[in-house]
C-alpha cells in the first residue's frame, strides 16, 4: 500500500514539475505586485527625488571643498620648490607631496568611468 501511495505522490511531483517548464516557457505572462496606492506611489518618487538631489549637491560641495583644499596645497608646494631660500629637506617633502596630489589627480582623472 505504501508503494502505491509514493507513486501516486512521484507522478504528482513530475506532474508539477511539468507544469512548471509548460509555465516557464510561456513568454506572456506579465506580474504586478503593488500594495501602495497612486498618492503614497507619487509621494515616494516626490521623496526619492528629493533625496537624490539632496546627495548630488552634497557630493558636489565635497567635491569641490577637497579640489580647494588639495589645490591650495599643491599651490605651497610650487611655492616651496620655487623658493630659492629654502632648504634641501623642505624641497624633498614639498616634492613628494607635489607628486602624490599630481598622482592622484592623474588616476582620478583616468580611472574615473564617466569618460568611458
Amino acid at each position: 500500500m505504501s508503494n502505491d501511495s509514493s507513486k501516486s505522490d512521484d507522478n504528482l511531483l513530475n506532474l508539477r514539475v511539468d507544469n512548471l517548464f509548460d509555465l516557464a516557457e510561456s513568454s506572456d505572462w506579465k506580474v504586478s505586485l503593488t500594495n501602495e496606492n497612486s498618492q503614497d506611489r507619487d509621494y515616494r518618487l516626490q521623496q526619492e527625488s528629493y533625496d537624490a538631489q539632496h546627495r548630488r549637491w552634497r557630493t558636489t560641495i565635497l567635491f569641490i571643498v577637497v579640489l580647494i583644499g588639495v589645490s591650495l596645497m599643491l599651490y605651497f608646494c610650487i611655492q616651496i620648490l620655487l623658493n630659492p631660500n629654502t632648504t634641501t629637506d623642505d624641497k624633498k617633502w614639498a616634492t613628494a607631496i607635489a607628486a602624490s596630489i599630481v598622482s592622484g589627480g592623474v588616476g582620478f582623472i583616468t580611472g574615473s568611468k564617466a569618460l568611458g
